[in-house]
Order: C-alpha cells, then structure tokens, then sequence
C-alpha cells in the first residue's frame, strides 16, 4: 500500500478496492483508507459503480 501511501501525502485520496483472494468477506474490518475488497467479479463492478458515485459527490476530492 506504500504508493496509496504516496498518493495520501500529496492530498489525493482515491477509493481503493481490492479484488483479490484469500481475504474472507464476511469479516467486516478492513484496512485503514480501503474502500471496499472483494474476491467475486460481479462484487467488483458494483464496488467501481459505487467509488465513482461516491467520487462525484465528495466535496473534498482534488479535480
């Protein structure tokens, strides 16, 4: 996570999804900044829909 790290210290803040395996997604604790992880395709195209909403209504976010 060292270059989300980076992006953070100049005052970006991108939504991060993580699509990988062996996380197990019932837990619902996940990594400081995360935005949401998933291990499922469909999971990942609903996750992508919602950082981009999410994007368009952040007042805070850099353009």
């Amino acid at each position: 996570m060292a270059g989300v790290d980076g992006l953070r210290r100049q005052g970006l803040r991108p939504p991060v999804i993580l699509y990988t395996t062996g996380i197990d997604e019932d837990d619902q604790a996940k990594p400081a900044g995360i935005f949401a992880e998933t291990t499922r395709p469909d999971r990942l195209l609903h996750f992508v829909i919602d950082a981009l909403e999410h994007a368009a209504h952040d007042p805070y976010r850099q353009a």
